[in-house]
């Protein structure tokens, strides 16, 4: 680097011991032949643009240092969220956007998360659960604060369908405003305190999911193995057993905290290269 510049504070990626670009060069050609499972054109489009990411061949740019004449080459990179290079730099143009989206009122860290007996369905149904997820888990919000305080509040809302291990896990990261626009005046209000009914919204979460799943096993378009009305009803009392989690986090004051806070959950690559230890 030019000792005309300063050094930056981010570690480099050459710094790092090992790069998931590496691994993918390895072995992805050899596991596309007889792939485990069905491999989706996004995973494709993702795996293809880690590999080539500040490489030659998305182009380079040379610098030349005015002072003392050194030359430096910059190669491009694939701007992929799922590429851990690219995706600090996604989340700071997502938080960019979704600012200017913002009420300027506090804002909460709300997760929202399905049992793991519906993880099979969710599978075979892909979309259409997934769906349902995210507009249940945001009506629940709405209709809770509409009743208790006369608001209509702001909800943007990230979908995850895998945990910290890489396992299936669906659920929702929202950012929910901790106030609204006031029905009866028109007037912006925020509220006060951090108080919620916790239960109500897990009850309240339940049971509109399930209504919507009931209505799509009636109308015959959920994609299942049970063999009756019986055998389903069976399975709903059993994930009816457990309580369904609900996580929030205390309001945040400034809108650009919760958006940065939330987004190392939503908008962060799947696997950060500080955390692989051997390949």
């Amino acid at each position: 680097m030019c000792g005309c510049t300063t050094t930056s504070s981010h570690q480099s990626s050459e710094d790092k011991r090992y790069r998931l670009s590496d691994f993918f060069d390895a072995h992805w050609d050899d596991y596309v032949k007889s792939p485990k499972e069905f491999i989706q054109p996004e995973q494709y489009k993702a795996v293809n643009a880690i590999r080539v990411c500040r490489t030659a061949a998305l182009g380079v740019d040379v610098y030349a240092c005015p002072g003392c004449g050194e030359v430096s080459e910059v190669y491009h990179c694939c701007k992929n969220r799922f590429c851990p290079n690219c995706s600090w730099h996604d989340t700071l143009r997502w938080a960019d956007k979704v600012k200017e989206q913002m009420l300027d009122l506090p804002h909460r860290h709300v997760v929202f998360t399905l049992p793991h007996d519906l993880n099979h369905l969710i599978k075979r149904n892909g979309k259409h659960l997934l769906n349902i997820l995210m507009r249940t888990s945001a009506d629940t919000f709405k209709d809770w604060i509409m009743h208790k305080y006369g608001l209509k509040i702001g909800i943007i809302t990230v979908l995850h369908t895998y945990g910290e291990r890489k396992d299936s896990h669906f659920h929702v990261h929202m950012i929910v405003s901790w106030g609204g626009i006031e029905v009866s005046t028109g007037r912006l209000k925020a509220l006060q305190g951090d108080y919620v009914n916790f239960r109500f919204l897990q009850d309240k979460f339940r049971c509109k999911f399930e209504d919507d799943l009931v209505g799509l096993y009636g109308s015959g378009d959920l994609v299942h193995n049970f063999k009756s009305k019986i055998d389903f009803r069976s399975f709903l009392k059993r994930i009816n057993k457990k309580n369904w989690a609900l996580h929030l986090e205390p309001p945040m004051a400034v809108p650009s905290q919760v958006i940065l806070y939330i987004g190392r959950y939503s908008k962060r690559a799947c696997l950060s290269e500080y955390k692989i230890t051997s390949i």
